[in-house]
């Protein structure tokens, strides 16, 4: 029998962590781990620190991470790039709303606008938080369906990017 790898020692370090700090948060992670684990041990522990980074940050943005993982899982069929941009909310104190309203679309956002539109339909979000938190907890809350119209990313676009010379002066 060989020794556990690095990586699962780590995993198992975090779960165990999960247990001893927070029985809710260990039950929902442990619900989501399958799906996770089918990405091989190096994203599973990747996923794991994401939700340790999170429900340190604040229980709530943790709990909306992990819950909300397993159907972002399922849709987009990848991990890495949600767990990645979901780790931007720590920049803003008080942003778990955004988080929220981000996992609850980012399924919708995968389906409908693709891989790069969601990374696109993200990083305006990003943009939105950069400058007033709870604007961007608006913009991921919107359903994504809705803002894209049938114009998908670049309905989003023109909604959610600032106009130029929208006010004419007069002479």
């Amino acid at each position: 029998m060989t020794a556990p790898s690095e990586t699962r020692r780590a995993i198992r370090e975090i779960l165990d962590d999960f247990r001893n700090r927070s029985l809710a948060a260990h039950r929902d992670v442990t619900a989501v781990l399958p799906a996770i684990e089918a990405h091989g041990e190096a994203i599973t522990l990747a996923w794991l620190e994401a939700c340790r980074v999170l429900h340190d940050f604040d229980r709530e943005a943790g709990r909306c991470f992990i819950q909300g993982s397993l159907e972002a899982e399922q849709v987009s069929e990848t991990v890495m790039p949600w767990t990645t941009q979901a780790l931007e909310f720590v920049k803003w104190r008080g942003s778990w709303r955004a988080l929220e309203g981000y996992m609850q679309n980012l399924p919708r956002a995968f389906g409908s606008l693709g891989h790069a539109g969601e990374r696109r339909w993200a990083d305006i979000g990003f943009a939105w938080c950069a400058r007033h938190v709870d604007s961007g907890a608006a913009y991921f809350a919107y359903p994504v369906t809705e803002l894209s119209g049938r114009l998908g990313i670049a309905g989003i676009e023109q909604i959610a990017s600032p106009r130029k010379n929208c006010i004419s002066r007069a002479s």
